[in-house]
């Protein structure tokens, strides 16, 4: 009996106190203990211990605390809690995927991915940018859905404090931005039409590092890029954008 309860996650001392509490029946702590052939303190931590899974109760009378064994159905409760337990390890390492996949990545030299979720996961993708060192992005960027998401952001100042150029193509639903164009917040942009290119999706382009997309309402979520090679395909990819999207600038 002691070796099953044991394999349902009881340990040994809990299983013996609980077998001695279930043949005595309503008993102080002393005689349980006695029963079980363990030391008086060492009962009462396990019977509170018990009781927490179900399989025991208390209750006073007189002066004296009684302890008393649940009915042996309620051991079914130790396994849905190893499931219930099972279940929030396997949510867990769901989202732990992402990350040792990254380190797997980088170990094989393939790109380096992160995946971000909800508003502070892309504001925490965000943030990281940030410690990176280099001298220019070149973004694509859909203004208006980037301003809803995120009014408040400081991403100008945060820009010009560390001396980041930014080269930008980006869509307006009101069009074109007047100094969308300023010199002084290190930025040179160009404007094309929603209609004619619906991008959605925030593309930063960080040369020599890799890219970082952000997706931003209804769904708020980003993924990085750590790769020297998609960036370089990803900045040629702008660059012919850049020279088509003069027209729209004259």
């Amino acid at each position: 009996m002691i070796t099953t309860l044991e394999k349902l996650g009881l340990t040994e001392k809990e299983a013996k106190v609980y077998l001695a509490a279930l043949e005595l029946g309503a008993d102080s702590v002393q005689n349980i203990a006695k029963k079980a052939g363990v030391n008086r303190a060492t009962t009462y931590v396990i019977l509170e211990s018990l009781a927490k899974l179900g399989l025991a109760s208390s209750y006073e009378k007189g002066k004296k605390t009684f302890f008393v064994a649940e009915a042996p159905e309620q051991l079914d409760n130790l396994l849905k809690r190893e499931e219930q337990d099972i279940s929030d390890r396997r949510l867990e390492l769901k989202k732990f995927i992402p990350e040792l996949k990254a380190i797997f990545n980088l170990s094989t030299g393939k790109p380096k991915l992160k995946y971000y979720e909800g508003y502070d996961g892309v504001k925490a993708m965000y943030q990281e940018a940030l410690k990176i060192k280099i001298d220019e992005i070149y973004s694509f960027t859909p203004l208006d859905n980037y301003l809803e998401a995120f009014p408040e952001q400081n991403s100008v100042k945060d820009r010009v404090m560390k001396k980041w150029k930014l080269r930008v193509i980006y869509t307006n639903k009101n069009g074109p931005v007047k100094d969308a164009t300023d010199k002084k917040k290190l930025r040179i942009a160009r404007f094309v039409p929603r209609d004619k290119f619906p991008f959605e999706s925030m593309i930063d382009i960080f040369p020599s590092y890799g890219i970082r997309i952000y997706n931003f309402i209804p769904n708020f979520n980003g993924v990085v890029i750590e790769d020297k090679q998609v960036a370089k395909t990803l900045k040629a990819i702008f660059d012919i954008s850049w020279i088509g999207a003069e027209k729209y600038n004259k």
